[in-house]
């Protein structure tokens, strides 16, 4: 394990940002794993949600899609990551 230090009560990521890229982008088709991962720190976050977000597929009801859209709309923050939505 790699030594981390305190930092106002987290914790700083210390491994080089291109090994954790590399490990999230091995774990791209693990959903559970990258859920975990983007709750690590805050520099996991971006790469974690480019995984997470990056295909959609709704099923094809009235309520997924709509729900989806609210998503959207109260985490416009999430919706550059979406390159591609199937419904």
């Amino acid at each position: 394990m790699l030594p981390t230090t305190a930092l106002r009560g987290t914790q700083e990521c210390r491994i080089p940002p291109e090994v954790t890229d590399r490990i999230i982008d091995v774990l791209s088709s693990d959903k559970r794993a990258l859920r975990k991962c983007s709750l690590t720190c805050r520099r996991w976050l971006p790469r974690s949600r480019f995984h997470l977000f990056k295909t959609i597929e709704l099923i094809r009801q009235p309520a997924p899609i709509e729900e989806f859209a609210l998503f959207l709309k109260s985490s416009s923050h999430v919706s550059p990551y979406v390159q591609s939505l199937a419904i």
